[in-house]
């Protein structure tokens, strides 16, 4: 097992998989319906190495189902609780995207007024969006809102001054 390595770093070849996942289900469902890779107990990311430059490179983690010769993939985006929250003068939201696409934040008050709008044009990977206090220059409650091509995912935040 891997933790039973002594601390040491382990590698296998390109095309190996360092581990395997087995599920046996209860009930009939597609595994995209009852699996899902979230970040809510740690960051759902992996990390790779330039062997020249030594960079570390974080990835996303997808999650990819064979059924039969077609490949299921999870391409939900996932919207992360801004930090800090509550926040005075900045706070950032952490987006992960499967792929490159387009989407579109909308921040609304409490009375579901559009304080701020920004198209956004994501990265395979990791993305940030900053939100500054002079663009939403009230306190008070807020929801941000983001729809891509297959979503839509509203959190809330909290603003001071």
């Amino acid at each position: 097992s891997w933790h039973e390595n002594g601390g040491k770093e382990i590698s296998v070849g390109k095309d190996k998989a360092l581990f395997t996942l087995v599920f046996e289900g209860d009930r009939e469902s597609t595994l995209s319906e009852v699996v899902r890779v979230t970040s809510t107990r740690t960051t759902a990311e992996a990390y790779s190495e330039d062997a020249e430059t030594g960079t570390m490179t974080i990835m996303p983690i997808s999650l990819e189902a064979q059924n039969g010769t077609d490949i299921v993939k999870d391409r939900n985006i996932r919207v992360h609780q801004n930090e800090p929250n509550p926040w005075l003068t900045s706070t950032m939201i952490r987006i992960d995207a499967v792929e490159r696409e387009m989407a579109t934040l909308q921040v609304r008050d409490a009375l579901n007024r559009v304080v701020l709008t920004k198209e956004l044009n994501l990265e395979e990977g990791i993305n940030e969006v900053m939100l500054r206090g002079d663009e939403i220059p009230n306190a008070g409650i807020y929801y941000y809102h983001l729809v891509d091509a297959d979503s839509d995912t509203t959190r809330s935040m909290i603003k001071i001054n």
